[in-house]
Protein backbone atom coordinates (compact mmCIF):
# COMPACT_ATOMS: atom_id res chain seq x y z
CA UNK A 1 0.00 0.00 0.00
CA UNK A 2 1.38 3.55 -0.55
CA UNK A 3 0.47 5.34 2.37
CA UNK A 4 1.92 8.51 0.94
CA UNK A 5 -1.04 8.76 -1.85
CA UNK A 6 -3.08 9.58 1.44
CA UNK A 7 -0.74 12.61 2.04
CA UNK A 8 -0.13 11.35 5.91
CA UNK A 9 2.98 14.23 5.67
CA UNK A 10 3.08 17.71 6.96
CA UNK A 11 2.46 20.25 4.06
CA UNK A 12 6.08 21.14 4.39
CA UNK A 13 7.33 17.82 4.65
CA UNK A 14 7.75 15.32 2.08
CA UNK A 15 6.21 11.59 2.01
CA UNK A 16 8.87 8.62 1.09
CA UNK A 17 6.68 5.39 0.82
CA UNK A 18 8.30 2.25 1.83
CA UNK A 19 8.25 -1.60 1.78
CA UNK A 20 5.07 -1.98 4.48
CA UNK A 21 5.33 1.71 5.82
CA UNK A 22 6.18 4.91 4.69
CA UNK A 23 8.62 7.71 6.18
CA UNK A 24 7.87 11.42 6.68
CA UNK A 25 10.96 14.63 6.67
CA UNK A 26 10.33 18.07 7.00
CA UNK A 27 11.42 20.22 3.27
CA UNK A 28 14.49 22.25 3.34
CA UNK A 29 13.39 25.24 5.36
CA UNK A 30 12.08 23.84 7.78
CA UNK A 31 12.45 21.40 10.80
CA UNK A 32 10.46 19.04 13.05
CA UNK A 33 9.72 15.29 12.46
CA UNK A 34 8.05 15.39 8.88
CA UNK A 35 4.63 15.30 9.84
CA UNK A 36 5.04 18.96 11.78
CA UNK A 37 7.25 21.20 10.36
CA UNK A 38 8.10 24.74 11.39
CA UNK A 39 9.46 27.26 9.27
CA UNK A 40 13.49 28.08 9.88
CA UNK A 41 14.49 31.46 10.37
CA UNK A 42 17.74 30.92 8.69
CA UNK A 43 18.33 34.35 8.97
CA UNK A 44 18.84 33.84 12.95
CA UNK A 45 19.92 30.60 12.78
CA UNK A 46 23.55 30.72 10.23
CA UNK A 47 23.53 34.72 8.89
CA UNK A 48 23.49 33.37 5.64
CA UNK A 49 24.20 37.09 4.10
CA UNK A 50 27.02 39.39 4.02
CA UNK A 51 28.20 41.51 6.70
CA UNK A 52 26.79 44.34 4.51
CA UNK A 53 23.68 42.77 3.19
CA UNK A 54 20.29 42.85 5.19
CA UNK A 55 18.74 39.44 5.23
CA UNK A 56 14.68 38.40 4.72
CA UNK A 57 13.52 35.13 5.97
CA UNK A 58 10.98 33.30 3.55
CA UNK A 59 8.79 30.66 4.28
CA UNK A 60 11.16 27.69 3.79
CA UNK A 61 13.78 29.83 2.57
CA UNK A 62 15.48 33.60 2.57
CA UNK A 63 16.45 36.23 0.62
CA UNK A 64 19.69 38.54 1.45
CA UNK A 65 19.91 42.29 -0.68
CA UNK A 66 22.86 44.33 -0.22
CA UNK A 67 22.70 47.68 1.95
CA UNK A 68 22.28 51.04 0.55
CA UNK A 69 25.54 51.91 -0.93
CA UNK A 70 26.85 48.46 -1.27
CA UNK A 71 26.47 46.43 -4.88
CA UNK A 72 25.90 42.50 -5.13
CA UNK A 73 23.98 39.36 -4.72
CA UNK A 74 23.38 39.75 -1.26
CA UNK A 75 26.52 37.01 -0.65
CA UNK A 76 28.79 39.10 -1.31
CA UNK A 77 28.32 42.79 -1.32
CA UNK A 78 31.14 45.63 -2.80
CA UNK A 79 31.03 49.58 -1.50
CA UNK A 80 29.91 51.55 -4.55
CA UNK A 81 31.84 54.52 -4.74
CA UNK A 82 29.70 56.92 -4.63
CA UNK A 83 31.46 59.97 -5.54
CA UNK A 84 31.51 58.99 -9.08
CA UNK A 85 28.10 60.33 -9.49
CA UNK A 86 29.47 63.76 -8.62
CA UNK A 87 27.09 64.02 -5.24
CA UNK A 88 28.58 67.05 -3.59
CA UNK A 89 28.38 71.13 -4.29
CA UNK A 90 31.31 72.20 -7.27
CA UNK A 91 33.56 73.38 -4.55
CA UNK A 92 33.40 70.60 -2.11
CA UNK A 93 35.68 67.11 -1.92
CA UNK A 94 33.45 63.86 -2.07
CA UNK A 95 35.00 61.18 0.23
CA UNK A 96 33.92 57.94 -0.11
CA UNK A 97 33.20 55.94 2.64
CA UNK A 98 32.25 52.40 3.67
CA UNK A 99 28.16 52.36 2.45
CA UNK A 100 28.16 55.69 2.19
CA UNK A 101 30.08 59.42 1.17
CA UNK A 102 30.85 62.30 2.73
CA UNK A 103 30.62 66.00 1.91
CA UNK A 104 33.39 68.89 2.64
CA UNK A 105 33.82 72.49 1.69
CA UNK A 106 36.73 73.14 0.21
CA UNK A 107 39.20 75.81 1.87
CA UNK A 108 37.49 79.16 1.57
CA UNK A 109 34.36 78.20 1.30
CA UNK A 110 31.62 76.85 4.10
CA UNK A 111 28.64 74.59 3.74
CA UNK A 112 27.64 71.14 4.55
CA UNK A 113 29.34 70.23 1.68
CA UNK A 114 26.36 69.92 -0.91
CA UNK A 115 25.70 73.66 -0.71
CA UNK A 116 28.70 75.63 -0.57
CA UNK A 117 29.24 79.89 -0.01
CA UNK A 118 32.50 81.70 -0.59
CA UNK A 119 33.85 82.99 2.56
CA UNK A 120 34.88 86.68 2.79
CA UNK A 121 38.30 85.80 4.23
CA UNK A 122 38.47 90.06 4.52
CA UNK A 123 36.02 90.08 7.08
CA UNK A 124 39.19 88.29 9.81
CA UNK A 125 41.58 90.65 8.78
CA UNK A 126 44.31 88.30 7.55
CA UNK A 127 46.51 90.87 6.01
CA UNK A 128 49.43 92.90 7.27
CA UNK A 129 47.95 96.52 8.45
CA UNK A 130 49.09 98.20 5.84
CA UNK A 131 47.76 96.28 3.19
CA UNK A 132 44.46 95.97 1.25
CA UNK A 133 42.33 92.48 1.51
CA UNK A 134 40.15 91.36 -2.02
CA UNK A 135 37.65 88.74 -1.36
CA UNK A 136 38.21 86.76 -4.25
CA UNK A 137 35.88 83.37 -4.82
CA UNK A 138 37.51 80.71 -2.80
CA UNK A 139 40.39 82.67 -1.36
CA UNK A 140 41.94 86.27 -1.02
CA UNK A 141 44.31 88.61 -1.97
CA UNK A 142 46.56 90.94 0.19
CA UNK A 143 48.59 93.57 -1.32
CA UNK A 144 50.57 96.01 0.56
CA UNK A 145 49.76 99.77 0.13
CA UNK A 146 51.19 102.37 -1.51
CA UNK A 147 54.69 102.98 -0.15
CA UNK A 148 54.97 99.63 1.52
CA UNK A 149 56.54 96.42 0.08
CA UNK A 150 56.26 93.07 1.23
CA UNK A 151 53.93 89.83 0.33
CA UNK A 152 50.60 91.42 1.71
CA UNK A 153 51.10 89.34 5.15
CA UNK A 154 54.22 91.04 6.20
CA UNK A 155 54.71 94.81 4.77
CA UNK A 156 57.44 96.97 5.45
CA UNK A 157 57.90 100.79 4.56
CA UNK A 158 60.07 101.68 1.33
CA UNK A 159 62.21 104.40 1.94
CA UNK A 160 61.82 106.44 -1.25
CA UNK A 161 64.72 108.84 -0.07
CA UNK A 162 67.31 106.25 -0.19
CA UNK A 163 66.64 105.88 -4.07
CA UNK A 164 65.99 109.39 -6.00
CA UNK A 165 64.21 107.63 -8.68
CA UNK A 166 61.55 107.05 -6.08
CA UNK A 167 61.11 110.38 -4.89
CA UNK A 168 61.14 113.85 -7.00
CA UNK A 169 62.55 116.27 -4.43
CA UNK A 170 64.47 119.01 -5.96
CA UNK A 171 68.23 119.25 -5.76
CA UNK A 172 68.26 122.15 -3.08
CA UNK A 173 65.71 119.61 -0.80
CA UNK A 174 65.79 116.97 1.67
CA UNK A 175 63.71 114.57 1.32
CA UNK A 176 62.42 112.89 4.97
CA UNK A 177 60.97 109.60 4.27
CA UNK A 178 57.92 108.77 6.64
CA UNK A 179 55.50 105.27 6.77
CA UNK A 180 54.02 105.06 3.58
CA UNK A 181 55.33 107.94 1.72
CA UNK A 182 58.18 111.05 2.17
CA UNK A 183 58.20 114.39 2.52
CA UNK A 184 60.40 117.09 0.59
CA UNK A 185 61.36 120.37 2.37
CA UNK A 186 63.45 122.69 0.87
CA UNK A 187 66.77 123.48 2.60
CA UNK A 188 67.98 126.62 4.23
CA UNK A 189 68.05 129.48 1.97
CA UNK A 190 65.53 128.31 -0.63
CA UNK A 191 61.74 128.19 -0.58
CA UNK A 192 59.07 126.30 -2.27
CA UNK A 193 57.54 123.35 -1.74
CA UNK A 194 60.41 121.11 -1.40
CA UNK A 195 59.24 119.91 -5.48
CA UNK A 196 60.28 123.11 -6.59
CA UNK A 197 62.66 125.39 -4.64
CA UNK A 198 63.92 128.79 -5.74
CA UNK A 199 66.91 130.94 -3.64
CA UNK A 200 65.90 133.24 -1.69
CA UNK A 201 67.70 136.59 -2.19
CA UNK A 202 68.57 136.91 2.13
CA UNK A 203 69.87 140.79 1.17
CA UNK A 204 66.37 141.73 0.29
CA UNK A 205 64.22 139.85 2.91
CA UNK A 206 66.57 141.63 5.97
CA UNK A 207 69.67 139.59 6.89
CA UNK A 208 72.28 140.12 10.19
CA UNK A 209 74.23 141.62 7.90
CA UNK A 210 75.71 144.81 10.33
CA UNK A 211 74.40 148.42 9.42
CA UNK A 212 78.25 148.71 7.94
CA UNK A 213 78.04 145.44 6.32
CA UNK A 214 77.50 145.10 2.53
CA UNK A 215 75.50 142.11 1.30
CA UNK A 216 75.78 139.28 -0.70
CA UNK A 217 73.52 137.34 -2.12
CA UNK A 218 74.92 133.79 -3.01
CA UNK A 219 73.27 130.30 -3.87
CA UNK A 220 71.20 128.89 -1.09
CA UNK A 221 72.89 131.44 1.17
CA UNK A 222 74.71 134.87 1.50
CA UNK A 223 78.01 136.97 2.67
CA UNK A 224 78.48 139.85 4.81
CA UNK A 225 81.71 141.66 4.31
CA UNK A 226 82.38 144.72 6.60
CA UNK A 227 82.87 148.36 4.10
CA UNK A 228 86.29 149.40 3.99
CA UNK A 229 87.07 151.54 7.28
CA UNK A 230 85.42 148.53 9.49
CA UNK A 231 87.04 145.56 10.38
CA UNK A 232 84.83 142.41 11.50
CA UNK A 233 83.36 139.87 10.57
CA UNK A 234 79.82 141.31 8.53
CA UNK A 235 77.76 140.14 11.06
CA UNK A 236 79.59 142.82 13.65
CA UNK A 237 81.45 145.40 12.34
CA UNK A 238 83.52 148.41 14.54
CA UNK A 239 85.40 151.17 13.39
CA UNK A 240 88.95 150.23 11.80
CA UNK A 241 91.62 152.96 13.40
CA UNK A 242 93.54 153.72 10.03
CA UNK A 243 95.52 156.42 12.37
CA UNK A 244 97.41 153.21 13.74
CA UNK A 245 99.01 152.43 10.58
CA UNK A 246 100.46 156.14 9.93
CA UNK A 247 98.49 156.74 6.60
CA UNK A 248 99.38 160.52 6.58
CA UNK A 249 102.90 162.60 5.98
CA UNK A 250 104.96 162.61 8.53
CA UNK A 251 104.14 166.01 8.85
CA UNK A 252 100.76 165.97 9.08
CA UNK A 253 98.06 164.95 11.86
CA UNK A 254 95.99 161.66 12.05
CA UNK A 255 92.13 161.98 12.68
CA UNK A 256 90.01 158.94 13.10
CA UNK A 257 86.63 159.10 12.05
CA UNK A 258 83.88 156.35 11.90
CA UNK A 259 84.73 154.56 8.68
CA UNK A 260 87.24 156.67 8.05
CA UNK A 261 90.00 158.85 8.90
CA UNK A 262 91.43 162.55 7.89
CA UNK A 263 94.89 163.64 7.23
CA UNK A 264 95.95 167.35 7.84
CA UNK A 265 99.37 169.34 7.42
CA UNK A 266 100.44 170.51 11.03
CA UNK A 267 101.36 174.14 11.51
CA UNK A 268 104.08 175.37 9.28
CA UNK A 269 103.06 172.93 6.82
CA UNK A 270 100.53 173.10 3.98
CA UNK A 271 99.34 170.43 1.87
CA UNK A 272 96.66 167.58 1.97
CA UNK A 273 97.85 165.48 4.57
CA UNK A 274 99.50 162.59 2.48
CA UNK A 275 101.82 165.13 1.18
CA UNK A 276 103.00 168.05 3.53
CA UNK A 277 105.77 170.91 2.13
CA UNK A 278 107.15 173.34 4.60
CA UNK A 279 105.91 176.88 4.57
CA UNK A 280 108.22 179.67 4.41
CA UNK A 281 106.90 182.05 6.56
CA UNK A 282 109.35 184.71 5.89
CA UNK A 283 107.22 185.60 2.50
CA UNK A 284 104.74 186.66 4.72
CA UNK A 285 107.11 189.44 6.21
CA UNK A 286 106.12 188.60 9.71
CA UNK A 287 109.31 190.12 11.40
CA UNK A 288 109.75 193.75 13.19
CA UNK A 289 110.96 195.97 10.06
CA UNK A 290 114.22 196.13 11.61
CA UNK A 291 114.87 192.32 12.18
CA UNK A 292 115.73 189.50 9.45
CA UNK A 293 113.54 186.55 9.46
CA UNK A 294 114.67 183.28 8.82
CA UNK A 295 112.71 179.83 8.02
CA UNK A 296 113.14 176.87 9.35
CA UNK A 297 111.49 173.83 8.97
CA UNK A 298 107.75 173.89 9.96
CA UNK A 299 108.04 177.53 11.44
CA UNK A 300 110.52 180.43 11.37
CA UNK A 301 112.68 182.52 13.64
CA UNK A 302 113.06 186.82 13.58
CA UNK A 303 116.30 188.19 14.55
CA UNK A 304 116.22 192.16 15.43
CA UNK A 305 119.44 193.59 13.12
CA UNK A 306 122.57 195.07 14.60
CA UNK A 307 122.14 197.95 16.88
CA UNK A 308 118.21 196.86 17.57
CA UNK A 309 117.18 194.61 20.69
CA UNK A 310 114.13 192.36 21.06
CA UNK A 311 112.29 189.37 19.79
CA UNK A 312 112.29 190.03 16.29
CA UNK A 313 108.60 190.95 16.07
CA UNK A 314 109.47 193.89 18.62
CA UNK A 315 113.04 195.50 18.13
CA UNK A 316 113.99 198.99 19.66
Amino acid sequence: INECLTNPCSPNGICTNTKGSFGCACRTGFSGNGFNCQNINECVVSSPCHTNANCTDTVGSFTCQCKTGYTGDGFACVDINDCLTNPCHANAVCQNTPGSFTCACTVGYSGNGFNCVDINECNGDPCHANAQCTNTVGSFLCQCNSGYSGSGFLCTDIDECANPVLNNCHQNANCLNIPGSYQCQCNVGYTGNGVQCADINECLTGTACHTNANCTNTEGSFECVCREGYVGDGINCADRDECKDNPCHVNAACENRDGSHRCYCKSGFSGNGQSCADINECLTNPCYTDASCTNTIGTFYCTCNDGYRGDGLQCA
